[in-house]
């Protein structure tokens, strides 16, 4: 795991060497080990390195092509690199991923390598033979690109602020993004809260003719593609060697491998696989706070103890996480509202004190159904939507509970149906609450599948690359740890998305097959338990020790000079909020988010 960074010059003969290395040095805390950069002509890279494949420093990046053709600035792990090597009989001088990137693709070509290619990536890949230059993000979006793009220059990064620090001019704020942001709770790809820089999206490759200066942008691949769900003879057993297959993958690395463990369904299955794959007990991690109320780390210690594993856990005060809830927010370049970035910034905190890789369950929601708003998708398609002003009306009259569910019945078009349900399963805005029109999500694209798949296809394609990866990245690379996660390759989304609905959710459970794999290793109690979030209590914390965040970015000065929502509204929301509907938190939150961003990153306050 790596960062990376790169300049291309369209009117200059060479590159600005103090441009690039400001890029590379906000980003040191992602490659500790390792920092260097490479000049050809009008094109700079600039690499820092976490040593996790091949540790000598022959493995060093920028890296270039045995033939010198191709250089490569990456960030990531190639989870099939060996396989590859060895069906291509790729002629190597180290035994790092990288090289075998590298000559892979001087083999046969950059698509053709990214069709079997498997892992989790960002590069660019400067082409000396063809003069271009190739940005490319892995199939989910696992790992971050960002890029600006004017008549003079190109430049990327793997995280935002290293862009921004390194140009020469100042950007504006991009105000759909922003609306984008009080709808989601975060900013969806490809956008940013500024003009003129992008999110690289998952699954394509950005092209730059340095001839001509003309780019152009393909989806190299597409999941849903010729998608069809399809009856398989013995699900269970067939997932279960794919998953372990993919753990057993994700565990070679020639530093220490850990696995987080909440207790949870997901994290609990890839602790229980990584466990027989290693030749020892495997170290397990998981954290709590001491306010019992919050602390569900004891479920995972009763895990760990069926599993047999190495268990780490510790934990923490909420006073740790109310210092860190503003400050550490800072990291995501961009408003960011999921606050459980805290205990992931905790946990990778504590984790990288034992090991450099850790392993988790990232992505089991996605695939399997795990989320509430999968059943409230099947629901809504049920009923119909001359009666959702009706069921709105007498929702809102009951407490606090249906009040928050009537949310969900107002008025929406079908091609927004998907962000509708997540924006409100989130207590975030709504587009009519913002009186903003925009769609996020090409709900024909998906109007074949049965209703919680598509949700899910929404959840895969935003939520997951630009909310809950982002924030285990930044929280992990913070603390120069590298996290990992088994089930996202390529064989487990392809199996995923061909299993009809029938063994994910059915009879109020959420998961089916992962919990039928779990059995085997755990006793049921620790299966069939309610889903438990990993987050902090912001709903109480804003209402006591954290309400000056209130009084100082939700104030009439402040809310009106940004002129983002209007002060009264804001001031009903904290009447109701403090009058018994909780649930408005989030709202507050992140307004307060946006408005602390704003202050930091603008000269307009």
């Amino acid at each position: 795991m790596c960062g990376i960074g790169g300049l291309i010059s369209f009117n200059q003969k060479t590159i600005d060497a103090g441009r690039l290395a400001k890029i590379s040095v906000s980003q040191q805390h992602r490659g500790p080990d390792y920092e260097n950069s490479l000049v050809y002509r009008n094109i700079g890279f600039c690499h820092q390195r976490l040593k996790i494949i091949d540790l000598s420093d022959e493995a060093n990046q920028p890296m270039q092509s045995n033939n010198g053709r191709y250089a490569i600035t990456y960030n990531g792990e190639l989870y099939n690199y060996l396989a590859l090597k060895n069906k291509y009989n790729l002629q190597c001088k180290t035994a790092s991923d990288t090289e075998v990137i590298l000559e892979l693709i001087n083999l046969i070509g950059l698509n053709k390598a990214l069709s079997v290619m498997d892992g989790m990536f960002a590069f660019g890949l400067l082409d000396k033979q063809e003069n271009k230059v190739h940005l490319v993000r892995d199939r989910v979006g696992i790992k971050p690109l960002f890029y600006h793009k004017s008549k003079e220059e190109i430049i990327f990064s793997s995280e935002l602020a290293a862009l921004k620090n390194s140009l020469n001019k100042a950007v504006e704020i991009n105000r759909s993004s922003v609306y984008k942001y009080l709808h989601l709770g975060y900013i969806p790809s490809p956008f940013t809260v500024f003009e003129d820089v992008h999110k690289l999206e998952q699954s394509h490759i950005l092209t730059i003719d340095l001839y001509t200066g003309d780019i152009s942008k393909l989806k190299y691949f597409d999941s849903f593609e010729n998608l069809k769900l399809s009856e398989i003879q013995s699900p269970i057993s067939d997932f279960k060697k794919v998953i372990s297959q993919s753990v057993k993958d994700q565990l070679i690395a020639d530093v220490p491998v850990g696995v987080f463990l909440s207790g949870g369904t997901d994290s609990s299955l890839i602790a229980a696989l990584a466990q027989e794959h290693f030749k020892s007990k495997v170290k397990t991690f998981s954290i709590g706070f001491k306010e019992s109320k919050f602390d569900e780390s004891h479920y995972a210690e009763k895990v760990a103890k069926q599993l047999k594993t190495e268990h780490y856990n510790h934990l923490f005060l909420q006073d740790d996480a109310k210092q860190l809830l503003t400050d550490v927010g800072d990291g995501f370049g961009e408003p960011f509202a999921d606050s459980s970035y805290i205990p992931t910034y905790l946990l990778s905190k504590y984790v990288k004190q034992h090991v450099t890789v850790a392993l988790s369950g990232d992505g089991g929601d996605e695939l399997f159904l795990g989320y509430g708003s999968y059943h409230w998708r099947r629901r809504l398609e049920n009923i119909p939507s001359f009666l959702y002003p009706i069921l709105n009306k007498v929702l809102k009259r009951g407490g606090s509970r249906y009040k928050r569910i009537s949310h969900l019945f107002t008025k929406v078009s079908k091609g927004k149906i998907s962000s509708h349900i997540f924006s409100q399963e989130q207590y975030y805005f709504s587009q009519d609450e913002i009186n903003q029109e925009f769609q996020i999500f090409k709900e024909e694209l998906v109007k074949e599948f049965p209703a919680a798949t598509k949700q899910a296809i929404f959840d895969y394609s935003f939520y997951l690359p630009d909310d809950l990866l982002v924030k285990v990245d930044r929280m992990s690379m913070r603390n120069s740890l590298e996290v990992r996660v088994p089930f996202l390759s390529n064989a487990v989304i392809d199996f995923a998305f061909q299993l009809p609905e029938k063994y994910k959710i059915g009879h109020g459970e959420n998961k089916m097959i992962l919990k039928r794999i779990l059995e085997s290793y755990l006793d049921k109690e620790l299966i069939y338990r309610p889903k438990w979030g990993f987050g902090v209590p912001i709903e109480d914390w804003l209402k006591n020790d954290l309400k000056y965040l209130i009084d100082d970015f939700l104030n009439k000065e402040v809310v009106e000079t940004f002129d983002f929502v209007t002060y009264t509204y804001v001031e009903s929301l904290l009447q109701r909020y403090f009058n018994g509907e909780s649930y408005l938190y989030n709202r507050l939150w992140q307004l307060i988010v946006l408005h602390k961003w704003l202050k930091l990153h603008t000269g307009n306050y």
